[in-house]
C-alpha cells in the first residue's frame, strides 16, 4: 500500500508573512537597546578620558606651580639673610611648597590609576602608558537647540524603540485579527493499493481544505479592543519619549554652554593670579611688598587653580552628557 499526500497553505501565508514581520521588528528593537548600551559605554568610557585629562592639566598646572613656590623660597631665603623677614616666614613657605610638592604625588598616583581605569574600559593591558591630547572647549557647542534636538530625535535609541514598539503592536493587532481568516489549502492525497482486485488499485484526490470556525462568542473582538488600547499606549509613549528628549537636549545643551561660560571666568582668575604672584615676587626682591602678602597672593593662586580644574571637569562632564543625549558616541 503507497499513501502519500502534500498540503500547500494559501491563506495562512497571511499569518506566516505577519509573523515574520514581527521577528523582524523584534530583531530591530534588539538592535535599538544595542546602540543605547553602545552610547552608555562611550559615554562612560568619555568621562574616564575627560577625568584623566583633568588630572593631567591640575599635574601641569601644579608644576608650573612649583617653579613660582620655589622661587618663593629663595626669595625668602635671601631676605632671611638680609633679616628682611622672620625664621617662621620662610618656614611657611617651605611648608607651601612641601604641600605643593605632596599634591604633585598625589596626583600623579592618581592619573595612574584612572588611566588604568581608562585602559581596562578599552579592552587592553592596564599598564599601558600613554598621555591623553587636550579636547577643543568649543566642540560641540556650536549646534543651536533646533538642530541639536532634531538630530536626538533621529538618531536617541529610546526614540527609535518606542517607534518600533508602536509597529510591533500594528502588527500584533493584525496577527490577531487574521485568525478571523478561514484557512484555505490546497490539497493532494494519493492512494495505491497493489493486489487488491476489489478496489480501484489507484486512487488521486485533489481539491481545496477549508478550516473556519466562525463562532467565537466575542472573544476575538474583545482581544481586538485590547489591541487597539496597545497600539494608542504605544503611540503616547513616542509623544512622550519625544518631548522628554527635546527637554533633556535643551537642559544639558543649557548646561554646557553655562559650564563654558564659568570655565572661561575661572581661567582669566587663574591666570590674573598667577600674574600677581609674579609680579609680588619681583616686587618682593626689591623689598617692596611684605613676604606675608606674598603667601597671601600663593594662596589666591592655589585656590584659582583649584576652582579652574572643577570647572573644567564640570564642562567635560556636561559635554560628555550632551553628546549622549544627542545620540552621538
Amino acid at each position: 500500500m503507497v499513501l502519500a499526500g502534500a498540503d500547500q497553505p494559501l491563506s495562512q501565508l497571511h499569518r506566516v508573512r505577519l509573523g515574520v514581520a514581527l521577528q523582524e521588528l523584534n530583531r530591530q528593537l534588539t538592535l535599538q537597546r544595542l546602540r543605547k548600551e553602545e552610547l552608555d559605554v562611550a559615554n562612560e568610557v568619555k568621562k574616564a578620558y575627560y577625568a584623566v585629562l583633568l588630572t593631567q592639566s591640575a599635574l601641569d598646572a601644579t608644576d608650573e606651580a612649583l617653579k613660582l613656590f620655589h622661587e618663593l623660597e629663595r626669595v625668602a631665603k635671601e631676605s632671611l639673610a638680609q633679616q628682611a623677614i622672620l625664621q617662621s616666614d620662610l618656614l611657611d613657605v617651605q611648608t607651601r611648597l612641601a604641600q605643593t610638592e605632596l599634591d604633585e604625588l598625589t596626583l600623579k598616583n592618581g592619573l595612574q590609576t584612572q588611566r588604568s581605569q581608562l585602559n581596562l574600559l578599552l579592552g587592553r593591558p592596564f599598564e599601558t602608558d600613554f598621555r591623553v591630547v587636550a579636547v577643543k572647549e568649543s566642540e560641540g557647542a556650536e549646534m543651536d537647540q533646533a538642530a541639536a534636538q532634531a538630530r536626538a530625535v533621529q538618531q536617541r535609541p529610546e526614540l527609535g524603540e518606542a517607534r518600533i514598539k508602536v509597529l510591533q503592536a500594528e502588527r500584533d493587532r493584525s496577527l490577531k485579527k487574521a485568525e478571523a481568516i478561514p484557512d484555505v489549502s490546497l490539497t493532494f492525497n494519493y492512494l495505491g493499493l497493489a493486489n487488491i482486485r476489489f478496489v480501484p488499485s489507484n486512487t488521486v484526490l485533489a481539491g481545496f481544505q477549508v478550516s473556519w470556525n466562525p463562532f467565537d462568542w466575542g472573544r476575538r473582538k474583545i482581544e481586538l479592543a485590547s489591541k487597539d488600547k496597545t497600539i494608542d499606549q504605544a503611540k503616547t509613549a513616542v509623544v512622550e519619549t519625544e518631548a522628554q528628549i527635546q527637554l533633556e537636549v535643551a537642559a544639558d545643551r543649557n548646561k554646557l554652554e553655562e559650564s563654558k561660560a564659568r570655565l572661561k571666568v575661572s581661567d582669566l582668575s587663574r591666570k590674573s593670579a598667577a600674574e600677581k604672584l609674579r609680579v609680588a615676587l619681583n616686587r618682593r626682591q626689591e623689598e617692596a611688598i611684605l613676604m606675608k602678602d606674598v603667601l597671601q597672593m600663593q594662596v589666591t593662586l592655589a585656590q584659582a587653580n583649584h576652582q579652574y580644574q572643577q570647572d573644567l571637569l564640570t564642562y567635560w562632564t556636561a559635554k560628555a552628557d550632551f553628546d549622549k543625549a544627542i545620540g552621538e558616541r
